[in-house]
This record gives C-alpha cells, structure tokens and sequence, in this order.
C-alpha cells in the first residue's frame, strides 16, 4: 500500500512539472513517466489517461490554496472587517509568491478557455472563501466602516485579478519597468498598494 502510495506521488510531482512547464497539449506521458521513474503502463494503471491525470493535478494544486484560504477563516476570532480583507490579499500575496506551478497551469487553462477545469469539477473550489468575503463586506456594512455600494463580487474579481495579474506577468513587466518584481520589496509594495486600493473602494 505505501509503496502504491509513493508510486502515485512520484508521478504527481512529475506531472505537475511538466503541465506547469508545457501545459496539457504540450506535455508528454513519455516525460512524465520517466521523471517519476515508473512505465507508462504504471501510470495508465493509476490514472487512466493523460486527461485524467492533468485533472487530478489540477484540482491537487487548486485544493492546496483551498486548504490556505480554509486555514485562514478557521482561523479568524472575530477579525474585523478591514483587517479580514488585508489578510485576504496577504494570504494570495504568500500563496503566489511560493506556488509557481499554480500561477503556470491558470496561465495554461486560461490559454485553453478553460476546458479541463470545467470538467475537473472546480466550480465550487472557491466558494468558502468567496463566502468568508461576501460575510466580512456585510460585517463591515453593518459596523459602518464599508460604504453600502460596496460589492463583494467586485472586491473578489479586483482581489484576485490584481494578485494573480501580478504574478503572472512578473517576468515582463520586470524588463518593461527596468525592476525585479519578484524582489520582497517590490512584492510589499504592490501589497500594500492592492490593500490601499480595496480598502478605499469598500469605504467610499
């Protein structure tokens, strides 16, 4: 069973390298299994089919940042609504920052319209954290901090749009601005900078 178990994560770290790298059409079976140092036959046996497996490493890499995002709301006591949001932004700022792969694959399903995440079932992946937002928007509501226009799908589209743009064209925009956005001090920036401009959003 252990050994079954390694086999199958041997294959998953592989394939998730080569998918990142080189995205569905572009990626082999023959690279994948032989990173993973099994045959092909193995892989098939574990997985079915070269969709299957880009499904399941799919959905691994969208469930490790579901798992961050989950880890945060269990962890709120009583946060207040502003603070909540900033943690929010702070929380996509690290994830990013540490998951290449994941910032490469939405690059790839983005290219392809999304064709394997509509059939990977990731429809509801987001729905706790777009839930924990909707909640501290209407918190914020409430207490009088956040103006009552405030729209908690337009704080979601900018907050992952501005967090997830960044990362994803850091390499350009690295040499059109003649700076390393990948340096701690330029990622502190544009964090503070997205805080500031969703936070003035929410009260005004």
């Amino acid at each position: 069973m252990k050994k079954s178990e390694d086999t199958k994560k041997r294959i998953l770290v592989a394939a998730e390298e080569e998918f990142a790298q080189k995205g569905f059409y572009g990626a082999r079976v023959d690279e994948i299994a032989e990173c993973a140092e099994v045959n092909k036959r193995m892989l098939y046996a574990y997985f079915g089919n070269k969709e299957e497996l880009y499904k399941t490493v799919l959905l691994n890499v969208y469930n490790s940042l579901s798992l961050a995002e989950d880890s945060l709301i269990e962890n709120d006591k009583n946060t207040d609504a502003a603070t909540a949001v900033q943690n929010v932004i702070g929380l996509y700022f690290d994830f990013l920052k540490n998951n290449d792969n994941f910032v490469r694959m939405l690059m790839w399903e983005n290219l392809n319209n999304a064709n394997c995440l509509k059939s990977a079932k990731t429809q509801n992946i987001k729905k706790n954290m777009i839930d924990y937002i909707e909640k501290k928007i209407c918190e914020g509501k409430i207490e009088g901090i956040f103006s009552q226009n405030a729209s908690a799908q337009r704080v979601t589209t900018a907050l992952l749009t501005f967090v997830f743009s960044y990362f994803s064209n850091k390499h350009t925009l690295s040499l059109v601005l003649d700076k390393n956005l990948a340096s701690q001090e330029e990622l502190n920036t544009h964090r503070e900078f997205v805080c500031d401009l969703i936070i003035n959003y929410l009260k005004n």
